[in-house]
């Protein structure tokens, strides 16, 4: 089967290049994605405080489903849910203010097998889980030590050091960053007086064999500082995961003196800087970018507001990175930055407060969260808002050819488009489910297979 997209067109096909459409989920209101094992999970919207858990196989036929109860909490809260698995069990893990609602499923059929309810005292946010030999552990900080929390049959944690941190570092710095494969990523900072200089420690360790890797990086800036007091980034930089390891990113601010400020006044910046390490902790690259470097996209090359930096990458190595200033409750300018594999600048455009085709704003996600208060952690999902650029095919290893072509189509945009759909994917070997989500509205979930 092989449909045509055409470009700069109001009516819209999606292309599946060398795939059938083998069957079609009607109105899905999709909170998040995960695959374990040999699954799919979808998690998606059923009624009001109720989540509904799809099982699909590799060729795309659905398993089983499964209709739980989440807490709908008021205000600014959310029900931070995770799913994690392994050839036995599927945990479902709700993270609510004072206590985390855990269920164990049997994953084949997707019957409970047991239900906890774990008083947890403050602390990160989120919670990060990981599993540990068919029990799961959650993984924290505490006063300069890193914890693991086994859960037991009868519901209680066994807490055990796993890890101090070394000498000369704040323990507020030290975080878990998250786990893949029963491997927990954890890291720590350190800044000289004029914060040119970052001493960064990272550990790797895994639940099952104890086995544990840490090193000591240096990052140092050549023209400015690494910026602090963000009332966003709660410090100095936020890490975000990738395909072979992670990257971490964070602001920049003028070059400050021996004696800096003992306070910073509001959120400043005037650039951001990104690391990218592979999962042996090892930095592959290390890149410093002033607004200057953006052809002044950004007004006066500073941005005053409050602002979310948000990462994607591409398939060959390459990242997208949404910077988002927050106006009130919502947001406000828009920059979108493409960096090559190497860290270099590949493309820089900005706009209003409208949504472009580089963005990944998960307009789908974020709705069906919202009615519920719910955001799913860790999710896998893939998703591109567009409108009249959509990628050209949903398969990655063609991913890295169409970001290319976005790059060209951004280069001779005079101004953004405003989108009012967007186009989520979740590749596979052999499977690809394709979500298209109009704003406000329930969306159809495609399944196609090689």
């Amino acid at each position: 089967m092989r449909i045509t997209t055409i470009l700069l067109c109001v009516s819209l096909a999606i292309s599946v290049v060398g795939q059938e459409l083998t069957s079609k989920i009607e109105d899905v209101l999709l909170l998040g994605t995960r695959k374990i094992e040999n699954q799919i999970f979808l998690l998606t919207r059923s009624e009001r405080n109720k989540v509904k858990l799809l099982a699909l196989s590799e060729e795309g036929k659905q398993n089983w489903e499964t209709i739980f109860t989440v807490a709908s909490l008021g205000g600014y809260n959310f029900n931070q849910i995770q799913l994690l698995g392994d050839s036995q069990y599927l945990y479902i893990i709700q993270q609510l203010t004072t206590k985390t609602l855990i269920k164990q499923l049997n994953i084949s059929s997707g019957e409970i097998q047991k239900e906890y309810s774990v008083q947890l005292a403050t602390g990160e946010n989120p919670k990060v889980w990981g599993i540990e030999n068919e029990t799961i552990s959650m993984i924290g900080t505490q006063d300069g030590s890193l914890l693991k929390h086994k859960l037991n049959e009868d519901g209680s944690l066994d807490v055990t050091k796993i890890l101090d941190l070394p000498p000369n570092y704040m323990a507020t710095s030290y975080k878990v960053g998250y786990t893949k494969n029963s491997n927990v990523y954890s890291y720590a900072r350190k800044l000289e007086p004029n914060h040119g200089l970052m001493h960064l420690y990272l550990s790797k360790y895994n639940l099952n064999t104890g086995d544990t890797l840490q090193k000591v990086i240096d990052l140092e800036l050549a023209y400015t500082s690494f910026t602090y007091s963000s009332s966003v980034d709660r410090g100095v930089f936020g890490m975000f995961q990738s395909s072979t390891g992670f990257y971490l990113v964070g602001k920049l601010d003028m070059a400050f003196k021996n004696k800096y400020p003992t306070a910073k006044v509001g959120d400043n910046f005037i650039g951001f800087w990104v690391a990218k390490f592979n999962e042996d902790l090892s930095l592959e690259y290390f890149s410093e970018i002033p607004f200057q470097y953006l052809d002044h996209i950004v007004p006066v090359d500073v941005i005053k507001k409050p602002t979310v930096i948000e990462l994607k990458e591409d398939e060959n190595g390459g990242i997208i990175i949404n910077l988002n200033e927050l106006q009130g409750v919502i947001y406000g300018h828009k920059y979108f930055v493409y960096l090559t594999p190497n860290g270099d600048i590949g493309m820089a455009k900005g706009g209003n407060d409208e949504f472009h085709f580089m963005e990944y704003d998960r307009t789908g996600l974020r709705d069906a969260g919202r009615k519920n208060h719910i955001r799913v952690m860790g999710d896998q999902w893939s998703s591109v808002a567009t409108d009249p650029f959509l990628y050209l095919s949903p398969k990655q290893d063609v991913f890295s050819e169409m970001t290319n072509t976005l790059l060209k189509l951004a280069a001779n945009e005079t101004r953004l488009q405003r989108m009012d759909k967007s186009y989520n994917f979740f590749q596979m070997d052999n499977t690809t489910l394709y979500l298209e989500h109009f704003s406000k509205k329930k969306g159809i979930l495609n399944v196609y297979v090689d």
